[in-house]
């Protein structure tokens, strides 16, 4: 592999592909989650497998006026306002340092125990709750992850 090839996998995280597979997620209980990586042409040198869990409610008011300067003018338009606030956020450490192998392919598994008081999915018609899980390598630079994976809790 060139320099400019372990350039790019530093900026955009490349190097592997990790995917992750939530075992029957459900609330009241602990749920598995397997965890995939399939690693490309170059050894890739971990700190950790991690598996982040996080939570989110967003709450939508429609059709808000309000006061905008546009073209050094105050005007009034009207918009919708939405905001996020983070309920829950994990970070799981799956397994420690080790270097993964050019070409080869790589599986672990975790248990995912949320608290008592988690609150269920929902989208409801001004407000939503949504679990997600994103599994990643912890690797110099930016780490090789599968993305935010949206799962329903009930």
């Amino acid at each position: 592999m060139g320099f400019f090839s372990k350039m790019k996998n530093f900026v955009t995280g490349g190097g592997a592909e990790v995917t992750i597979e939530p075992i029957e997620p459900a609330l009241g209980g602990p749920f598995q989650v397997k965890i995939h990586a399939a690693i490309e042409d170059a050894d890739v040198e971990i700190k950790e497998v991690y598996l982040k869990v996080a939570s989110m409610e967003t709450v939508i008011i429609k059709d808000v006026e309000i006061a905008r300067m546009i073209d050094e003018k105050m005007e009034t338009v009207r918009e919708d306002i939405e905001n996020t606030t983070t309920v829950h956020d994990q970070k799981i450490e799956v397994t420690g340092p080790q270097t993964l192998k050019a070409n080869e392919e790589y599986d672990w598994e975790t248990t995912v125990t949320l608290p008592d008081n988690a609150l269920p999915s929902f989208i409801g018609i001004t407000a939503k709750h949504e679990w997600k899980l994103m599994a990643g390598l912890d690797t110099s630079g930016n780490d090789p992850d599968s993305g935010w994976v949206i799962i329903h809790l009930s």
